[in-house]
């Protein structure tokens, strides 16, 4: 027999009585089909143990909330860019509350006395105005009242105001001037302060009870804004008592905190024409 018929005859199968064939490699090797079994076994094994191990589990949960965390905050990023920018004007529309106090209720405007000005519809908020001027809560008269702080035209105290000047000046300044000043005390700056932290918890209050298109005056959704008045509270009581303010009424403007109220608002809470 030759080299050739010899090599041939190695590579013949050998078939066992149960069915199975194995191959040999040549004199003094393993069954090949043998040794691919127990490799395939060890590899199922050491599988079998990776997808049942906490390791993989701990990574995937870790993966997950690293993915939630950055989805959450590209979305934060984005409501913190919309909400510390107020509405700029635009000269191409005409005045978001009219040119007067009578056209300003005339269009659902209501002068919020906390803000210091004139509010669409779309973000002013009756229940907590009326409760931030009345004369019967327990705010009152520290943080609270209708006329709790006396308002002049002049530094020095000397020349009373009345509300309805304030309401027509807002007209003057409009919605970033500061052509028409008055004088108040500095205690009302804190009063103001308190007031818009109150309209942020109820905005957020109506959206946690599921109700939509809420809107809120953009200052009261501005971290810049609460830093500032954080700074107002602290000062406290420590300040001069004779300490006195200055405020320029005009015409304030919103923000809408969820898709319900963009989609029915337009630039700063002008009711879209459909």
């Amino acid at each position: 027999m030759d080299d050739d018929t010899i090599e041939e005859a190695e590579k013949k199968p050998l078939t066992s009585p149960d069915g199975r064939t194995f191959w040999f490699p040549g004199e003094g090797g393993a069954p090949i089909g043998e040794k691919n079994k127990r490799e395939n076994t060890t590899f199922r094994g050491r599988l079998g143990a990776i997808l049942t191990s906490a390791h993989l589990y701990y990574c995937i949960i870790i993966f997950l909330l690293v993915g939630l965390y950055i989805r959450d905050l590209t979305a934060f990023s984005r409501w913190h860019s919309r909400l510390s920018t107020p509405p700029t004007p635009s000269e191409d529309l005409p005045p978001l509350c009219g040119a007067s106090p009578e056209e300003a209720r005339a269009l659902g405007c209501v002068f919020d006395v906390y803000v210091n000005g004139w509010l669409p519809a779309a973000c002013y908020d009756k229940a907590v105005a009326e409760m931030s001027e009345s004369n019967d809560t327990d705010l009152f008269p520290a943080a609270g009242g209708r006329t709790t702080y006396p308002i002049y035209w002049d530094e020095e105290f000397t020349k009373r105001a009345t509300l309805e000047d304030v309401e027509a000046a807002a007209f003057a300044n409009g919605e970033d001037g500061f052509n028409v000043r008055f004088h108040i005390a500095y205690d009302y700056h804190r009063a103001h302060c308190l007031h818009l932290w109150r309209l942020t918890a109820s905005a957020a209050e109506r959206l946690v009870r599921g109700e939509r298109a809420v809107g809120v005056y953009y200052k009261a959704a501005s971290p810049e804004h609460a830093w500032h008045c954080s700074k107002i509270i602290i000062e406290g009581d420590g300040r001069d008592p004779n300490k006195k303010d200055r405020i320029t009424p005009g015409v304030g403007r919103c923000v809408g905190l969820d898709d319900a109220w963009n989609e029915m608002y337009d630039w700063a809470g002008r009711r879209k024409q459909h």
